[in-house]
């Protein structure tokens, strides 16, 4: 997680890398760190998401019909 310090916001839950775009005499003060790092620092932190909820997909009947490969031997063009 980043954590923007100077403005108090989150800028980044999961991530490899950060590109910030600055200006000349800007200057900022981030906090790294996992979400206990950070929530023992006393950064208020939005509520830590709970476990992925996995979505089972409607499963349609398997259909009888069998379906017709092309391009076998029999529809292959036959060099001259």
């Amino acid at each position: 997680m980043v954590y923007d310090l100077t403005e108090g916001r989150l800028l980044a839950e999961e991530a490899g890398n950060l590109r910030l775009n600055m200006r000349l005499g800007q200057s900022a003060l981030y906090a790294v760190g996992s979400y206990d790092q950070l929530s023992a620092l006393g950064i208020a932190l939005p509520p830590r998401p709970s476990e992925p909820v996995a979505i089972e997909a409607a499963t349609a009947p398997a259909s009888t019909k069998k379906r017709r490969r092309r391009g076998g031997k029999k529809h292959r063009k036959r060099k001259g």
